[in-house]
């Protein structure tokens, strides 16, 4: 099976390119402030890029307590692969009906707004259905659906991500349950990334530069976060 970029490999491109654009203003910034020497500098820009990068933050959900002691903008992102092989022989479009344990231990890793099916390098339709929570709207376990066609007997990969991630916006799809018939579906073991959350970025914008300033320290200099 050949591996091609998918959904998190793209997410940790992009979480490369925007720390090298923070590195990148942050050095320029403090190259107007003359008292401080180059090596100076370098350390001052490790030290706001990996008090941004290199966790949640403290604590981990403080874009949602209001309160911040570290500010770190990484959640986890979760991923289920699954293989399904057609075994009827029979070339044809199907809906996949699987029942998936998201979160059996309630530890808050999977906001239902999150769950995304990835064929190869695309996002592709999908439901979720039966759906039992922890909390909230974090799933616990819930029925998923999603379509693809198949040739006779072929055996093919799929994707599923999510995340604790409030901020994430819901899918709009909508398949109607069915049982899928003559297939063979095998799910291999949970993987884990980093990303970038969307929520916490939200919540950074709407610090105020005096606490950033507190936290990162005070440099002169500041980096914004658009839409």
């Amino acid at each position: 099976m050949s591996w091609q970029i998918d959904f998190a490999v793209a997410t940790g491109i992009f979480l490369i390119f925007f720390s090298a654009l923070i590195s990148y203003l942050t050095s320029f910034r403090l190259s107007s402030i003359s008292h401080l020497s180059i090596l100076e500098k370098e350390e001052l820009t490790n030290i706001i890029l990996n008090s941004l990068f290199s966790g949640k933050g403290i604590p981990s959900n403080w874009e949602q307590e209001g309160k911040v002691v570290k500010i770190g903008l990484q959640t986890e992102l979760l991923r289920i692969p699954l293989i399904v092989k057609e075994e009827n022989g029979t070339s044809r479009f199907a809906t996949i009906n699987i029942s998936i344990e998201f979160d059996p231990n309630c530890l808050k890793r999977a906001w239902n707004n999150t769950v995304r099916v990835y064929e190869n390098e695309s996002e592709i339709p999908f439901q979720l259905y039966n759906q039992n929570f922890c909390l909230e709207q974090y799933l616990k376990n819930s029925t998923l659906l999603f379509s693809s066609y198949f040739n006779a007997y072929e055996e093919k990969y799929f994707l599923i991500y999510f995340s604790d991630d409030k901020g994430v916006l819901p899918s709009n799809y909508s398949l109607e349950p069915c049982e899928t018939q003559n297939f063979s579906i095998s799910i291999l073991p949970e993987q884990k990334f980093y990303s970038i959350s969307v929520s916490k970025l939200e919540a950074l914008r709407n610090l105020s530069y005096e606490i950033i300033s507190q936290i990162l320290g005070d440099y002169d200099f500041y980096f914004e976060v658009s839409e």
